[in-house]
């Protein structure tokens, strides 16, 4: 029964293919000169070219050609009408072909075909095919129950072209140097990573408190006073900004930024003995100019001079008084700490400065935020204390210093002071001002609440200051006038008459270190005047070193 009914079913099949080859000789969609045609271009669709109307082409293409390659007989109809075949494997062959549910030789079934939903493609394939013509060619498409009739069909329905490649060019990476990083990175005021050592405590104590409270409110409150303190920092620094624009785009500006190094050991010796040992300490007081980026550095040791107001203001007046006359508007900004730089003394130098120079019209001294107190000067130090551990050889003198920072940077200018150049300013607060606590409203003067200081020509003895680095803040007045205008000192005096002295147990430590120093310099350290004189005594840490 298998036999006759898959005999029949062949018989049947040569019978359509003849009558094929005789109805359809010339338009054989089989025949061979089709698939060798090189100059044939399909007539329907081609690849991600589809529209509705070469949609519909398709279709009858396909339809014309079913009706004269699967007769009538031939079909599926004719397949379901027989009797079923016994036959297994030709049973799911013929069902694979049909698209239709099948089973495998190892008992796994495979689902029938479905159509699936066009996914978005830069053609839009799925705007021009609708839904109902999907499915017409699906079924169609399935009908032909033949592998190689399905080949042939979408061979036909397929244009080929060639893949268009566009290669890119590699871009030309033109190389840098350091120093184009460094100003780039400067443009954009990004670094590598946040500072670890000098945080400022108020926002250390208000981090501690948040992180500790557990209260809500209280939190809040924390949270509220942390980001106002930040924000008067940042307000700060952005004002130092603007006023250094300023100061480029006026030739009659200048702004400077100022601080004093942390203190330099003289001699800096590598041997280990020297950091058991008291050494001569060097200061230095960096100047720096906003708008030309050279900074004037002004170094003297303890022995010539101290480190306070009248010191760091000795230098600030040398600064300021070679200020050449197309100057007439100066800008300063510095930390907030009271001993050195917001002081009265300071303000005596300055009015000092409106009074001599003869150019100077306005001196504004404006102060950071305590613990957010970032300065060019601050760069300036770092790179010296970076000359510092990578050079060879050691300091053995205060004038090294001066050497090691002119060569450090040809835009660092290096001031040796010396002890006449120190000036009192103290004296004049006895003789030519009256320092009065109390401003011309009554309120009272406080130091700590100054945020800036201004000083004009036309108001001489007249000291303005605002609580706010804020331009719409009005300035308060504060007169220094003297109370007895008769007196006046003409001349500053100056500071020191003499040079200072040191501990002996410092001056023990020099002359111990003197082994490890050239002898060019043993008579300045054993000249060095000391509280009181002392001879020089056997250190056991020198027994193994030979004197030259």
């Amino acid at each position: 029964m298998h036999s006759s009914f898959f005999d029949e079913l062949n018989m049947v099949g040569d019978v359509q293919l003849r009558s094929i080859e005789s109805d359809h000789s010339e338009e054989d969609i089989f025949h061979e000169t089709d698939y060798n045609d090189s100059d044939y271009v399909p007539s329907s669709i081609s690849s991600h070219n589809t529209t509705s109307e070469s949609i519909r082409t398709m279709e009858g293409v396909i339809e014309s050609n079913l009706s004269d390659t699967v007769s009538p007989q031939f079909n599926e109809e004719l397949l379901l009408n027989n009797s079923k075949p016994t036959n297994f494997k030709k049973t799911n062959k013929l069902n694979k072909n049909l698209g239709k549910e099948y089973v495998t030789w190892k008992n796994k079934t495979n689902p029938a075909k479905n159509t699936e939903k066009l996914v978005d493609c830069f053609k839009m394939c799925n705007t021009k095919i609708t839904v109902d013509q999907q499915e017409k060619i699906f079924k169609v498409y399935w009908k032909l129950g033949d592998y190689n009739k399905r080949r042939y069909y979408l061979a036909r329905m397929i244009h080929i072209e060639p893949k268009k490649l566009k290669r890119l060019k590699k871009p030309q990476i033109q190389e840098i140097d350091k120093t184009k990083y460094q100003e780039i990175f400067r443009q954009l005021n990004i670094k590598f990573k946040k500072p670890q050592v000098d945080l400022c405590n108020k926002c250390e104590i208000l981090k501690s408190r948040v992180e500790n409270t557990t209260e809500e409110n209280e939190k809040k409150q924390l949270l509220m006073e942390q980001k106002g303190h930040h924000d008067e920092g940042d307000f700060a620094y952005n004002c130092k900004k603007i006023d250094k624009e300023i100061a480029i785009n006026h030739g009659n500006v200048k702004m400077f930024s100022f601080d004093l190094q942390q203190c330099l050991p003289t001699p800096y010796l590598h041997a280990s003995m020297f950091f058991y040992k008291r050494p001569l300490w060097t200061f230095n007081l960096t100047v720096h100019d906003g708008e030309t980026k050279k900074a004037n550095c002004y170094i003297w040791h303890e022995v010539i001079a101290k480190r306070g107001a009248n010191d760091i203001g000795s230098c600030i007046f040398k600064c300021l008084m070679s200020m050449p006359e197309s100057i007439s508007h100066v800008i300063m900004y510095s930390d907030s700490c009271p001993g050195q730089n917001r002081n009265s003394y300071i303000s005596a130098m300055f009015e000092q400065v409106i009074e001599k120079h003869p150019s100077i019209a306005v001196i504004d001294h404006k102060f950071l935020v305590v613990g957010h107190t970032h300065l060019e000067c601050d760069s300036v130090h770092a790179q010296i204390e970076r000359k510092k551990k990578n050079m060879s050889g050691s300091i053995q003198h205060p004038h090294d210093w001066a050497n090691l920072i002119a060569a450090t940077s040809s835009k660092y200018v290096v001031h040796e002071m010396n002890q006449e150049e120190f000036f009192d300013f103290s004296a004049l607060l006895k003789i030519n001002y009256t320092w009065r606590t109390t401003n011309a409203k009554g309120d009272k003067f406080e130091w700590k609440n100054v945020r800036w200081m201004r000083y004009e020509k036309q108001k001489p003895g007249v000291l303005q200051y605002k609580t706010s680095l804020k331009p719409e803040v009005e300035l308060n007045e504060l007169n220094i006038h003297p109370r007895r205008p008769g007196k006046w000192i003409p001349i500053l005096p100056t500071s020191y008459t003499s040079l200072l002295t040191i501990t002996k147990n410092k001056k023990k430590d020099l002359l111990d270190m003197l082994p490890l120093i050239n002898t060019d310099f043993h008579n300045f350290y054993r000249h060095l005047p000391a509280e009181r004189e002392c001879e020089v005594e056997a250190d056991s840490d020198l027994d193994d070193i030979e004197y030259t």
